[in-house]
């Protein structure tokens, strides 16, 4: 299993530094082409550089098609411009006898030659923006944690709450849920820039934390400093808890310095003590104990 592990890596990875040689190759290919059509219309003079100049524009609408994945439309204005630009050449030196030239060459391999090196370096391109997005999304999904507070987030709460309920079930001890939201929080956004905002939220964070129990769980569920708190007591043992909590928001020095200005940080809280009876998940104990805020007033 280990070896077949090393040689999925080995080929992962010898699969990506191909793919950045494919994108080197097209980039340089592409821009050696533009480089070609412009020392054709550097180097021609009169009429000759009238038609360098538009076959030079037909090439960059192509380009720009490609470079805006319309490959199959880009493809088919390359093929197009060659077959006609090779066409009206013949027809000069035959009807005309206009002679054809080394630049009259150039423009034949010219336009499909560019159009398939801009496709091969987006292909490649593309292919590299979706697994960064891919890689970004599972490490969203992954992350268990608040970066202001510190403390995990809504996610984490809603895995442990499931299996504390289940410990609950099995041993018949007491389990609660309290949740803690700010009051005001449009006003406190207002007077507050957000570096000052993520501040409050993580002194009120540590304030909570400071007043519960060592084996309670605390978690940032939310973007407006709203804290989680799984309890193993019962609801009783909740409103002790409460009453520490209130404590500490109300001193003075647990906000010191966020303004210049003393501010007035006020909480609801809502808890519920858990039945099996009437919760049967932990989205649904969450919503139970977020009903019990209208009754703090």
């Amino acid at each position: 299993m280990k070896k077949k592990d090393e040689n999925q890596a080995n080929l992962i990875i010898r699969t990506k530094q191909a793919e950045s040689v494919l994108q080197d190759v097209g980039l340089l290919v592409f821009l050696g082409g533009i480089l070609a059509g412009a020392l054709v219309i550097a180097a021609s003079e009169g009429d000759a550089r009238i038609e360098n100049v538009v076959m030079f524009f037909v090439l960059g609408a192509g380009i720009l098609l490609a470079s805006y994945k319309a490959r199959y439309i880009a493809v088919v204005l390359g093929s197009v411009q060659t077959l006609f630009y090779t066409v009206y050449k013949i027809y000069q030196a035959v009807a005309n006898g206009v002679e054809i030239t080394w630049m009259s060459y150039i423009w034949l391999v010219l336009p499909l030659l560019c159009i398939a090196a801009m496709l091969v370096f987006m292909q490649t391109t593309y292919k590299t923006e979706v697994m960064t997005e891919m890689l970004e999304e599972q490490l969203r999904n992954m992350v268990l944690v608040d970066v202001v507070t510190g403390l995990y987030n809504l996610k984490s709460m809603y895995m442990d709450l499931e299996r504390q309920m289940a410990y609950s079930r099995r041993n018949q001890l007491k389990l609660s849920l309290m949740i803690v939201e700010l009051r005001y929080v449009q006003e406190l956004r207002s007077i507050l820039n957000a570096g000052q905002f993520d501040e409050l939220k993580r002194r009120m964070a540590e304030a909570i934390e400071d007043s519960v129990r060592l084996e309670d769980r605390l978690y940032a569920i939310d973007a407006s400093g709203s804290i989680g708190i799984i309890c193993t007591c019962d609801r009783g043992g909740t409103e002790i808890m409460k009453s520490r909590i209130l404590k500490k928001m109300g001193d003075r020095e647990t906000f010191e310095d966020i303004l210049d200005r003393a501010i007035k940080v006020e909480i609801k809280t809502g808890c519920f003590e858990y039945d099996e009876e009437k919760v049967s998940n932990a989205i649904e104990f969450k919503q139970k104990a977020e009903n019990e805020l209208q009754y703090d007033v």
